[in-house]
Formats: structure tokens, C-alpha cells, sequence
């Protein structure tokens, strides 16, 4: 572990070892989630560019296999959510984001204020961040803050 502290599969044996052998499934817990952190690092180098211009402009050219796509309702709830963004995030049930609140991927501040930024876009119409990408972070399912890029669109034939 000493000579290889960013391989998740060695942070992982090793916490099966203290978990089955040792008989310490606290001390195992703090290596599985270290192993987790890394490979959600890894995933991140691997799934997207150091800057944003990678990313298409236009959700007609999105293509759900190479990026984290979702769809929510006006009022921030998730309509849909790809096996890759729920990946990303942490969430391994199919559809365990539907029906949830979007800002549940956000750290604080923004989640608590994301709602209200909803509210005024729908009222005013006024666009703040649609079109324009940007590099922000992500909360990850177990607490954890990583960064990602976004891209914001108004799906064709939605409301404002």
C-alpha cells in the first residue's frame, strides 16, 4: 500500500483483509472508500478533457454513450438520468436519480440555492448559465466533492 497508495485494487484487497480477517470493518471501510475516491478520479481523467471544448453545443448531438447526460423538470426534479452520469455520481441502481431533486449532485452552497436560481429562470426567462460551459463541482453519493464540466441546455419544446 506503502509503494502503490493510488491502486484502488490493492486498497480494496487490502480492505477485504481487515474485513474478513482482521475482523475490522470500520479500518476496512476508510480503504474502500479511498478506492472508490480513486477510481472516480480515474473515471473522470479517462471520460472527459481537461477543458470544456470537447463537450458539443447542442443536446441533437449529445451522445449518451460518451457523455453524462440528464433531463430535469422545471422544478429541478430528474426526468432522466444515463447510466453514466448515475455512474459518475455514485448511484449503480438503474433510475435510483429519477424523481430526485438534481441538486442532490451539488456541494453546498449551490444546492441549496440551486432551487431558487430555477424559480427565477422560469419567472423571468432570463438565462444565466444555458449554453455556456463551465467547470464546476459535483457531490458524489458518498459526500465526496469532485470536479466536473456542464454544459446546460434548454430541451426543444420545453417550458421558457
Amino acid at each position: 500500500i506503502e509503494r502503490y497508495p493510488r491502486s484502488s485494487k490493492l486498497l480494496r484487497c487490502y480492505g477485504y483483509f481487515l474485513e474478513d480477517v482482521r475482523n475490522d470493518p470500520w479500518r476496512a471501510q476508510r480503504y474502500f472508500t479511498e478506492a472508490d475516491k480513486i477510481e472516480e478520479d480515474e473515471s473522470y481523467e479517462v471520460d472527459s478533457d481537461s477543458d470544456t471544448d470537447g463537450l458539443p453545443t447542442e443536446l441533437s448531438n449529445i451522445d449518451d454513450k460518451k457523455y453524462a447526460v440528464m433531463v430535469i423538470k422545471p422544478n429541478g426534479i430528474i426526468r432522466m438520468a444515463n447510466e453514466k452520469i448515475s455512474k459518475l455520481f455514485g448511484y449503480t441502481k438503474s433510475g435510483e436519480l429519477i424523481g430526485k431533486n438534481v441538486n442532490i449532485l451539488m456541494p453546498q452552497p449551490y444546492s441549496q440555492q440551486h432551487n431558487g436560481y430555477l424559480k427565477k429562470y422560469m419567472a423571468t426567462g432570463k438565462q444565466s448559465i444555458m449554453d455556456v460551459k463551465q467547470r464546476l463541482q459535483g457531490c458524489h453519493k458518498k459526500g465526496h466533492v469532485f470536479p466536473i464540466n456542464l454544459l446546460v441546455s434548454k430541451v426543444p419544446g420545453g417550458p421558457a
